[in-house]
């Protein structure tokens, strides 16, 4: 069994983490942009229900990445939101967990989005199936990584919601959160590649989509449960290219 001392630093760094990839949402989700300054370290941890101290370890490592920049008796302001700066952060924070635990995450959200799409299938009438429509075209017309997956979330959480399972919506909203850093880094890393393959999550969206306006569980079930498998298969994907020592 771990000692005392080993669960605690367990418990430390899975609060780093979580303090980590929060503090990258909140950057790249358009709340804070290039020139603005965060919150206090106490405001932060207190909206994040985090100490102070984990609070400022976070921002010292995206200081280090150059995404954020600390003034003496003034506070801290965003630096940049440059694309690779980003993906540095998201990266370390993939790399902060182990691969078996990534594709578990990814696992339990395939169970979950095929539950919930089944549901919706047999559950949405046809103003839930045209605000589904809608929340499509916007992945549709997205034009950065953090717009297509802000709209890809929009996605899976109206199809959550049309379950009528208040739980099932809100563990899918807990895995996304969790997974969000590790899907934004997949994404600008596809993103900038030129290659067809940045079209496969769209196409698997349109799969979905399908499947729930005409009604059919059985076809919605398959195809969420599919899309949500195949992002743990991009991560790895992802990571592997990334490890090679040509890159």
């Amino acid at each position: 069994m771990p000692s005392e001392s080993s669960a605690q630093n367990s418990r430390w760094a899975s609060a780093g983490v979580l303090a980590l990839e929060q503090l990258v949402e909140i950057i790249t989700s358009g709340e804070v942009g290039p020139g603005d300054r965060l919150p206090t370290e106490r405001e932060l941890g207190r909206r994040l229900g985090l100490s102070r101290s984990t609070v400022r370890e976070a921002i010292r490592s995206l200081e280090l990445l150059g995404v954020l920049d600390s003034r003496q008796g003034d506070g801290t302001y965003v630096r940049t939101l440059d694309a690779r700066l980003i993906l540095e952060a998201t990266g370390f924070v993939s790399r902060l967990l182990r691969d078996e635990d990534v594709l578990e995450m990814f696992q339990v959200r395939a169970v979950l989005d095929s539950a919930a799409a089944a549901l919706a299938a047999a559950r949405s009438d046809p103003s839930d199936r045209e605000e589904l429509q809608r929340r499509f075209d916007e992945i549709v017309h997205s034009t950065t990584p953090e717009s297509y997956l802000e709209a890809d979330i929009a996605f899976h959480a109206h199809i959550a919601a049309l379950s009528g399972n208040r739980l099932l919506a809100a563990l899918i909203e807990s895995f996304s959160v969790r997974t969000h850093p590790i899907r934004l880094h997949t994404q600008i890393y596809v993103s900038s590649e030129v290659h067809t393959s940045a079209q496969i999550p769209l196409n698997e969206h349109a799969g979905i989509l399908a499947a729930i306006l005409s009604g059919d569980p059985l076809a919605a079930s398959v195809e969420a449960a599919a899309h949500a498998r195949n992002g743990g298969a991009d991560w790895i994907r992802v990571k592997e290219s990334q490890q090679r020592p040509d890159q």
